[in-house]
């Protein structure tokens, strides 16, 4: 394939792959070749997306195919031929089944369900490929097919492989999805140069070479004089109402068309929309003004979220400009993926399925507008007949029922059919059947004509029509109220054989006529309503829920949906052209993606509305990242210098958190609005000023780690803070009774499972706080009261991965209204020559760092989480340094973390510290003894020297191994396998050692959180919380030491050595201070000298 020749279809592209080729990352490298800034031709233009879809598009499939145990799967109930030649079937599959095949989705067909692991053999004839044509819907009736069939082509014929005559008898096969194509298709359709011919081409010229000079509006777009002259034309509101700042005007004024406005003269228009600064509301608001001028709109953004968002806004001012009118929704359609959109009910009147199922009963044979306008003059002209054959049917019911009785009785079973057949009750009245028909009737007219004035567009219902119906609809209620007086059954029966006539001149509601005049002259009044609406109403004949849905696209006033949905409005026949395609997330959208609905018949504008400072679209292969083939036509153009309409006013974050932002990315252009600046817009939800507008919390001990399946980077340390975090939330909400939003951004989205699984079980639903967990690209477009932003990376060299990206960091720093936490590992980040580096010296510079384990509960969440990581990978043995003790068989482990803030262990320097984190700063001391404080016994570090003890290696890692203090490690052999046991049921917890440790297969390990029990718990409620330390039990916070013995070492050796210095840890400690650790001390003391007893 070259360039745009033997284009074919995507699918056809697929099928040509081996697994081999789909496997290899290099596939495509020789011939994805980088996208330019410009092009000279529109063939050039298109062709240069074309290998780097390819490849995005093979990398996605790579990537499925690698995990495919976890992919979604369904069993074949039957699989039978269509088309040989073209290797169609139809294939039908379980009904109960979770995953259902959907257009676009590639299958592959396989023996048996996929299971972990599994990846299918790379010869040929175990990889066949099944593309869906089309789902069978249930309202296709020419084909007796089950509700689950789908249409699929294969990439070859499977008969073979399957029964030599036939696929029926293929239920052991299953169909598993590794690739959905759907935006892919349309994306190849629009890159297809033969196509785009056929197509509207004129905005692809004028975005081939742009010319920065030119004004690429002045002739298309209306000028001030322009507005002014629309602005007196009768529209509702005037764009004086909405509200909007100067800069927003401006943005609008110069995207509203003139009167000038052609096909032969395309034009492009930016809007530059940094956060915060009302980008949704300018939007809306150019919506509602070229609603009002009937200008045919078509707004596009790259995801769902965004589409509800400009969708709501954009209703909540229609709302408004109605205002006690009711609202008509038929010019506005919403349509897209119902289960993607995820939209309330206040969008459920605008979205084309809704509307579609609505409005299908009103064109119904038996329910549609046309029966009831019959129904009810049927009604009021021979409402005597009705009920006369209403009699006529009730009397041969009960003949009939009456012989079926005299059958039963003479078969001896006349009890059962008088408890089966009651007697019927007295003869219905005729005003009962009157009130009983007309109430039904007016319940169903009511519904139908209600869902035409709200559903129908305005070119197909006209206003005029829509008041007759109203007028209808109120005079059958009228007719109603009268039925339901007490003296309406007099001579109710003369209302309906009456031919009366009335002149106009009476007084329809006069108050000195009886019931049953009031009631002839709303007879009267109903049947001349019902025949003008029969004589101006001309609504097409609609059969179906998809002719509805395609009738409602071709005459909607305004469309909004994906970008890569509006493919759809390339295959409808417009009844009037739309002027103006708004892209919304512009930045964020492929430029090929953008090309989708640009090439919609007649469309002559383009506003793109976006930030090339936010995220960019994105992008998973390398090859075509390097391409730039995630970069959007807005800014190429920006970058091309082409003028941009800048929202310069930001109205959602406090200044402390905007300040870093507004001045890195956007070079001081934007400005705080006045909303922000006014003292009650700082809001404090928790004490303490690491809890202000803006803070960086600093914890030391986490460490990161990777998923295993996805190999996402997680944190758990920053989880137990952010969950105390929203735990103190919640508390203090309780007590305010304030309701809060906050959000929870991790850029990993190991992160995100970690924190919404734990969030999910500790806060109930009715708690005033909501919280919503997600990844950068998850909060792109929202705002929450208060973010808590985890960065995950704790490490040593400084390596911060794609978090390092300015894009990311510039959406996670602005979705805070009130307060933004940042956690993180200052020293990491620090060193990660990345944008973060900045950002902590920031923060430093502005006196919002802060440790994590200032705060008391925080602290205390911190210690819980180290002590309850007890086996082995919490002594995460990579980061610990072994060096040879002179004694043999004897080794030591060494912390190895260095901090240089000793104002963090101020506590320690008086003597002071909570339980659990002794340990990890007496390790630091004795890896840099240069940071002991001189009143902790610095003093006695050179003269109190034991046997054993010698200098340590230079640290590797630079790391903590995180786990509370626990006594000497002694390793032991198989020889002392019970006596280790016996300690194994005295509750000391007994742990493996992998394969590099290349030491004995046991060790005793210190008792987890769950082992002190009560005594860490008491030690939690007690005042004070902190446990006074005389120097001399720095002996009890050494090193780890492992004592490995030798063939030639005894048990009795074993034992003697864990008496000794157990004995030698607790006289170190003064009895009037002894804690749960010493008393644990003892404990083990007791137990070895029972050993030593035993012995002898």
């Amino acid at each position: 394939m070259s360039g745009s020749e033997g284009h074919g279809s995507l699918a056809d592209q697929i099928f040509s792959w081996s697994m081999e080729d789909v496997l290899n990352p290099d596939f495509f490298r020789d011939k994805v070749e980088r996208i330019p800034m410009t092009f000279d031709t529109v063939k050039n233009y298109l062709s240069s997306f074309t290998y780097p879809l390819l490849e995005e598009l093979r990398e996605e499939m790579s990537s499925n195919l690698q995990t495919l145990s976890r992919a979604p799967f369904v069993k074949i109930e039957d699989l039978e031929c269509r088309d040989h030649a073209g290797h169609e079937y139809f294939m039908v599959v379980e009904q109960d089944s979770v995953y259902k095949p959907c257009k676009g989705d590639i299958l592959i067909l396989s023996k048996s369900r996929p299971i972990d692991g599994y990846i299918p053999k790379t010869d040929r004839d175990s990889y066949c490929l099944l593309e869906v044509v089309k789902v069978v819907m249930d309202e296709v009736q020419n084909l007796d097919l089950e509700p689950q069939c789908s249409i699929v082509r294969a990439s070859e014929d499977i008969e073979a492989s399957i029964d030599s005559t036939n696929c029926k008898g293929t239920k052991g096969l299953f169909v598993v999805c590794v690739l959905t194509t759907i935006t892919y298709s349309r994306i190849w359709n629009a890159l297809n140069f033969k196509l785009a011919q056929s197509r509207n081409i004129g905005l692809i010229h004028k975005v081939l070479d742009v010319d920065p000079e030119d004004d690429m509006g002045s002739v298309s777009f209306a000028s001030k004089p322009d507005v002014a002259g629309i602005q007196n034309i009768d529209i509702g509101l005037s764009i004086s109402k909405l509200s909007l700042n100067e800069s927003q005007t401006n943005a609008i004024l110069s995207c509203l068309p003139s009167n000038e406005c052609r096909i032969d003269h395309p034009s492009i228009s930016l809007i530059w929309g940094p956060p915060g600064t009302g980008k949704t509301k300018t939007i809306s608001g150019l919506v509602w003004l070229l609603d009002q001028l009937r200008c045919r709109t078509l707004i596009c953004t790259t995801t769902n979220n965004a589409v509800t968002q400009v969708a709501s806004r954009f209703l909540k001012l229609l709302k408004e400009s109605s205002g006690t009118r009711s609202c008509r929704f038929g010019d506005v359609v919403l349509f897209g993926n119902e289960k993607r959109l995820k939209f309330g009910d206040d969008l459920r009147d605008m979205f084309l399925k809704y509307r579609a199922d609505r409005l299908k009963g009103c064109f119904g044979l038996q329910t549609g507008w046309k029966d009831c306008l019959r129904s009810l003059l049927n009604f009021f002209e021979r409402a005597a007949f009705l009920y006369k054959n209403y009699l006529d049917e009730k009397k041969i019911e009960d003949e009939k029922a009456k012989n079926l009785n005299d059958i039963k009785d003479s078969k001896g079973d006349r009890r059962i059919t008088n408890a089966e057949n009651p007697p019927s009750k007295s003869e219905v009245t005729f005003l009962s059947f009157v009130r009983q028909k007309f109430a039904s009737l007016l319940k169903k007219s009511g519904e139908c004509f209600n869902t035409l004035c709200v559903h129908m567009p305005a070119a197909a219902l006209s206003n005029f029509c829509c008041k007759h119906i109203k007028d209808l609809l109120r005079s059958l209620k009228c007719f109603n109220t009268f039925l339901s007086k007490k003296d309406a059954g007099n001579n109710l029966e003369k209302v309906f054989g009456s031919s009366l006539s009335f002149s106009q001149n009476n007084n329809l509601f006069g108050s000195n006529t009886n019931t049953f005049i009031m009631l002839l002259k709303m007879k009267r009044h109903c049947c001349d309503e019902i025949k003008l609406l029969e004589r101006s109403l001309h609504l097409p004949s609609l059969s179906g829920k998809l002719s509805i849905m395609d009738f409602c696209l071709e005459t909607a006033n305004v469309v909004f949906c994906t970008a890569s949905t509006s493919a759809k409005m390339h295959k409808l026949d417009l009844k009037k052209p739309f002027k103006i395609v708004i892209i919304d997330e512009a930045a964020q959208i492929k430029e090929c993606e953008s090309l989708v609905p640009m090439q919609i018949s007649s469309i002559s504008h383009v506003v793109l509305v976006g930030d090339e400072c936010q995220l960019p679209a994105l992008v998973k292969s390398k090859v075509a990242e390097n391409a730039m083939f995630g970069r959007s036509l807005f800014e190429r153009l920006s970058k091309l210098g082409f003028k941009k309409h800048l929202l310069n006013v930001q109205y959602r974050m406090h200044p402390s958190i905007s300040l870093f932002p507004l001045e890195k990315f956007y070079n001081s252009k934007v400005i705080n609005g006045p909303n922000v600046i006014k003292e009650d817009y700082t809001r404090r939800f928790l004490h303490g000023e690491m809890f202000g507008s803006y803070s960086f919390i600093n914890i030391v001990d986490g460490t990161e780690s990777s998923d295993s399946l996805s190999h996402s980077k997680k944190n758990n340390i920053e989880v137990v803070v952010i969950l105390q975090i929203l735990r103190n939330l919640r508390t203090a909400t309780m007590k305010s009774k304030n309701r809060i939003s906050v959000g929870v951004i991790c850029p990993y989205s190991a992160q995100v499972a970690s924190v919404e699984d734990k969030v999910r079980k500790m806060l109930p639903l009715s708690s005033n706080v909501s919280v919503k967990v997600s990844t950068v690209d998850g909060f792109q477009g929202s705002e929450e009261d208060v973010i808590i932003l985890s960065t995950v990376r704790s490490n040593a060299d400084g390596s911060i991965g794609f978090v390092s990206n300015p894009n990311r960091t510039n959406v996670a720093l602005t979705r805070a209204r009130y307060c933004l936490w940042i956690l993180g590992n200052e020293p990491t980040l620090s060193s990660s020559r990345s944008i973060w580096a900045n950002i902590v010296q920031d923060a430093k510079v502005r006196r919002c760092v802060f440790n994590a384990i200032e705060d008391e509960r925080i602290a205390k969440a911190i210690d819980r989480a180290c002590c309850s990581q007890s086996d082995t990978d919490s002594l995460n043995f990579n980061r610990l340094n072994i060096s040879e003790s002179p004694k043999k068989g004897k080794h030591m482990i060494s912390n190895s973390t260095h901090c240089g803030n000793a104002s963090k262990y101020s506590e320690a320097s008086k003597g002071k510290m909570p339980l659990s984190r002794h340990k990890n700063i007496y390790h630091n001391f004795m890896t840099h003894p240069s940071t002991v404080p001189t009143d902790y016994g610095a003093r006695r570090w050179n003269s109190k020297k034991r046997e054993g003890r010698r200098a340590y290696k230079e640290p590797v890692h630079n790391r903590s191994a995180k786990a509370i203090y626990q006594p000497k490690i002694h390793l032991a052999t198989e020889e002392c396998k019970d006596d280790i046991m016996r300690i194994h049921s005295s509750r000391i917890k007994l742990i493996e050692y992998k394969e590099p440790i290349q030491r004995s297969t046991k060790a005793i390990c210190e008792p987890t959180d769950q082992e002190f029990g009560d005594d860490l718990t008491k030690i939690d409620t007690e005042e004070p919380k902190t446990i006074k330390y005389k120097e001399s039990i720095e002996r009890s916070t050494e090193a780890l030491q492992i004592y490995q013995p030798t063939n030639k070492e005894s048990e009795d050796d074993i034992v003697k050595i864990g008496n000794e210095e157990l004995k030698m840890m607790l006289n170190e400690s003064n009895d009037a201070d002894r804690n749960p650790v010493v008393s644990k001390i003892s404990q083990l003391l007791t137990f070895f000298q029972e050993q030593i007893s035993r012995k002898v």
